[in-house]
């Protein structure tokens, strides 16, 4: 599917005084930024984008499909220290899903923790975030004008796109200057948590947790203030802090 431009000038003038870096290819912009960072050669705030991803991933070393229709960026700011490394994913996702749902009039808008974006369940937007350098960096992939017909067949079931939604999505780069401002809004957020539950897929469902400390099925309650998820198992409370994470 044909896709619009990214205008680099523009969107350094919008985002100034951030760095702003474009590449029509790259294997993936988080390991880009965070060779950059460790390197010293850059530092936030800064947004690198892609026009062309070839080895992104999302969660759990799962890959990242996309194509010219996608949004494939990595926005890095300097870490708040009021603000736990935990709750960025989640913050994020609640700032993504915010976004999606001002251009998606009547549409379900949801965030699955920590920070996948669905619209009527299907995932329409992924993020992985990380810590280091004394920089928040926060990848994030979006659908757009996503071709999904020629995405593999799991993708097929289970995601959506903008443009599936929408007859004229956004351009791109005006969809990346307003999740830059909306992650900027997030982090200064001091509801955040309840926005957050409002709008969680996973709430008082069941789910079942497959993680480094084994698996875990019960009920969902939520989040905590360090962004772990509150799983209520016979009785008892677990916090969860990372796994895989189903319906159960």
């Amino acid at each position: 599917m044909a896709s619009d431009p990214l205008r680099g000038t523009w969107l350094a003038r919008q985002l100034y005084p951030a760095q702003v870096r474009i590449f029509a290819r790259l294997r993936s912009t988080n390991e880009y930024t965070a060779s950059q960072l460790e390197a010293g050669a850059l530092a936030g705030p800064a947004l690198i984008v892609a026009s062309q991803q070839t080895a992104g991933r999302g969660q759990h070393a799962n890959r990242w499909w996309s194509d010219a229709g996608s949004i494939c960026a990595t926005f890095v700011f300097p870490v708040d220290p009021h603000i736990p490394v935990g709750q960025i994913p989640l913050r994020a996702g609640l700032a993504m899903a915010r976004v999606v749902a001002r251009l998606l009039a009547g549409a379900t808008v949801q965030v699955k923790w920590p920070n996948d974006v669905f619209v009527n369940g299907r995932k329409i937007a992924g993020l992985l975030c990380a810590r280091m350098r004394a920089c928040d960096m926060i990848g994030i992939g979006i659908n757009v004008r996503t071709d999904l017909r020629r995405a593999p067949g799991e993708v097929q079931l289970r995601a959506t796109s903008l443009a599936q939604h929408i007859k004229q999505p956004p351009r791109r780069d005006e969809l990346i200057r307003d999740v830059w401002f909306a992650l900027q809004a997030s982090r200064q957020c001091d509801d955040w948590m309840d926005r957050y539950q409002d709008i969680h897929l996973l709430q008082s469902k069941r789910v079942r947790v497959e993680s480094s400390d084994g698996i875990v099925a019960g009920i969902c309650r939520g989040i905590d203030r360090e962004g772990r998820l509150r799983v209520e198992e016979e009785g008892s409370m677990r916090a969860i802090t990372g796994g895989v994470v189903s319906l159960a």
